[in-house]
């Protein structure tokens, strides 16, 4: 059930089909973990974002909406739960080792 609810998770799929323009941002190593930061445009409007955690450790990090070029408040919804938040300035994760987070903004 749980690999199913990854596999068909509406909000992910629709990233899949409607993301335009892909490209990784940066790879860091913060606070000694390595992160990947992830872009993509959407094809009916906003922009998509996603974290990985590549390293070993679990991990915290907050991503400054600057490196997307985004200035201001913006609404971010997490593609995996579908809960929505709005951002003034950063997008704060939380991640396990080998995680990853996705979010949709608008």
């Amino acid at each position: 059930d749980f690999t199913m609810s990854l596999l068909t998770n509406e909000n992910v799929l629709a990233m899949h089909s409607n993301s335009r323009h892909a490209h990784q941002v940066w790879r860091r190593e913060i606070g000694g973990t390595e992160y990947i930061f992830w872009t993509a445009a959407c094809s009916e409007g906003g922009q998509y974002a996603a974290i990985f955690n590549a390293g070993e450790t679990a991990g915290r990090i907050e991503i400054p909406l600057s490196d997307l070029e985004i200035y201001g408040k913006t609404e971010c919804a997490d593609l995996w739960s579908g809960e929505k938040s709005s951002a003034a300035d950063v997008i704060s994760v939380s991640l396990e080792s080998h995680g990853a987070k996705a979010f949709y903004l608008k």
